[in-house]
């Protein structure tokens, strides 16, 4: 099952702008690239591919979508776009990179010396 559902990435991917992608999408295409999408975020997340796009996290909707949109985005002719996608495809890996520990929270542990704790 998906990560995010096509009703989902319809909603976010019309509200960055892409009713084009949008209308030439197929459900048979969308099934693809989202399962594309899946494997890339599984990879870097570590995360399980979810049952139901319910229980995904809320976080890793958006860079779904925008993995969706690189994927379908690869036979795109002008340079504009494929910078474009290509921009959308970096911001996307730097967030699943953010949550590769699979944890809904960005903090990270940190280890070192703290100096004057057993000083009487």
């Amino acid at each position: 099952m998906p990560f995010i559902s096509k009703v989902e990435f319809e909603k976010l991917a019309g509200a960055s702008g892409t009713r084009k992608l949008i209308a030439k999408l197929t459900d048979e295409d969308f099934d693809g690239f989202e399962a594309q999408a899946a494997s890339i975020i599984t990879s870097i997340t570590s995360l399980d591919v979810p049952a139901d796009n319910a229980d995904a996290p809320n976080w890793v909707k958006l860079p779904a979508m925008w993995l969706i949109q690189y994927i379908y985005a690869q036979g795109a002719d002008s340079k504009e776009n494929t910078e474009t996608y290509n921009n959308i495809y970096d911001k996307a890996i730097n967030i699943l990179t953010n949550h590769s520990d699979g944890g809904d929270s960005p903090a990270r542990s940190m280890t070192g010396s703290m100096e004057g704790c057993y000083e009487f």
